[in-house]
C-alpha cells in the first residue's frame, strides 16, 4: 500500500520479511498504472505540460519494479504472485517486466470489472468494463478470473473516468 511504500527500505524490509517469515504467502502486485494508461502515453505525450507528471509516474514505476524484481532475486524460495494492471497498460509491455513474468512462467488471464460487479457512480445505470489482465502461477486465479469477460449484452457501459477512475482501483 502507500502506506508502507514499497519503494523506501522500511516499506522493503516489510514485504521480504514477511516473506521469508511465512509459508502461506501469495504476493498481489498492482503498482499505479497511471504512466504505462494509454491517456498518457498516446495523448498527454504530445503535451509538454504534462511532461513533468507522465516522468514522475515512470519514475514511480521504476522504484517499484526495481524492488519487486529485486524481492524475486533475494527470495531463496518460490512465492505464489498475482501481478494485476489494466489490459491496455504499456507496462505490460517493458522487457524487463516480460522477462520476469516468463521467467517465473507467470500466465496471463483478462477479466472486465463490470463482471464482478463494478458499476459508476457517475451513470448510476451503468457498469464500468474496466478490462483488467492479471498474471500469475496460480492455476486458480486462472480458472476463477477466466469466466470474467463481458459480451457487453445484458448492461451498458460508462467511461471510466475522474471519481469513477479513482473508485474502480479499490476493487
Amino acid at each position: 500500500t502507500e502506506l508502507d511504500d514499497f519503494t523506501s527500505v522500511s516499506g522493503y524490509k516489510r514485504v521480504k520479511d514477511i516473506v521469508d517469515e511465512y509459508d502461506n504467502v501469495v504476493i498481489v502486485a498492482s503498482f499505479p498504472c497511471t504512466g504505462g494508461c494509454p491517456w498518457n502515453c498516446d495523448v498527454n505525450i504530445n503535451n509538454p505540460k504534462a511532461w513533468p507528471n507522465i516522468k514522475k509516474h515512470w519514475k514511480l514505476f521504476d522504484r517499484l519494479w526495481k524492488n519487486f524484481d529485486r524481492l524475486f532475486r533475494e527470495t531463496e524460495k518460490q512465492v505464489p504472485t498475482v501481478m494485476e494492471w489494466p489490459r491496455v497498460c504499456r507496462y505490460w509491455l517493458i522487457k524487463r517486466v516480460i522477462s520476469r513474468l516468463r521467467k517465473h512462467k507467470m500466465k496471463f488471464v483478462d477479466f472486465d470489472g463490470c463482471t464482478m460487479g463494478l458499476d459508476s457512480i457517475l451513470e448510476l445505470d451503468k457498469m464500468i468494463k474496466k478490462p483488467w489482465t492479471l498474471s500469475t502461477d496460480i492455476p486458480q486465479v486462472i480458472e476463477l478470473f477466466g469466466e470474467h469477460r463481458c459480451d457487453g449484452k445484458d448492461h451498458a457501459h460508462a467511461v471510466c473516468r475522474g471519481k469513477d477512475a479513482i473508485r474502480s482501483q479499490y476493487y
